[in-house]
């Protein structure tokens, strides 16, 4: 069983990684935008998912400092910013602007935004494998959680970088539920021997009265 520590050290490797190949897609496609001095399609798209990929990846470890989090609502998420990534590096793959070799003698400057524009692929690549390795990891230990009776609708404890669930605190928390489910299922049978008592003294003291009422008689 791989420990918390060491779920925490592969989560941050892999968000600041994330945030590493958002802050390139963001600057290239910057840089490329102000060079063209238009709003090229794919490269301005690039530059939109980089920035959108920082505030979500920003958030992220924001919330991790809360420690309960609903996983349905990071699943969706995830998969909006990986379906994104897909799309730019799509773009920029189907582009016209593949070879720089032609520009590098005639128009220098645009060799240079040319390479740049070209180096958005591979930061989009790469965050998608990312991204939908999280998914992987948060599917597997969703489906877990599930069979626990923890659904993804449910907040639960998940540690920095919100990948991993805080195991710990979920075998806590189900001790917690079994402990509490013993006491209450001891109260309520403590209620039911009562109740069965009362039940029988009611029939003993009726009996009582109606005996005495015949004696009377």
């Amino acid at each position: 069983m791989v420990s918390n520590s060491s779920k925490i050290i592969i989560s941050c490797i892999i968000r600041i990684l994330q945030l590493t190949f958002a802050a390139a897609q963001f600057g290239l496609g910057l840089d490329v935008v102000i060079y063209l001095g238009y709003a090229k399609k794919e490269s301005t798209y690039n530059f939109v998912i980089g920035i959108v990929t920082i505030v979500y990846l920003i958030s992220i470890f924001i919330l991790s400092f809360t420690k309960k989090v609903r996983i349905l609502g990071i699943i969706i998420a995830e998969s909006i910013i990986w379906s994104s990534n897909v799309a730019g590096f799509a773009l920029i793959a189907s582009s016209p602007m593949k070879n720089c070799s032609g520009y590098d003698i005639a128009y220098p400057g645009y060799y240079d935004i040319c390479q740049k524009y070209q180096a958005i692929l591979p930061m989009g690549v790469l965050n998608a494998v990312l991204f939908a390795t999280n998914l992987v990891i948060l599917h597997i230990y969703a489906e877990r959680n599930c069979k626990k009776g923890i659904p993804t609708t449910k907040s639960a404890n998940y540690l920095t970088g919100i990948i991993f669930p805080n195991d710990e605190d979920i075998i806590r928390d189900k001790h917690f539920e079994d402990e509490e489910s013993r006491v209450c299922g001891s109260r309520q049978k403590q209620h039911d021997n009562k109740t069965k008592i009362s039940e029988s003294s009611n029939r003993e003291n009726k009996f009582h009265e109606k005996y005495s009422s015949s004696s009377t008689l």
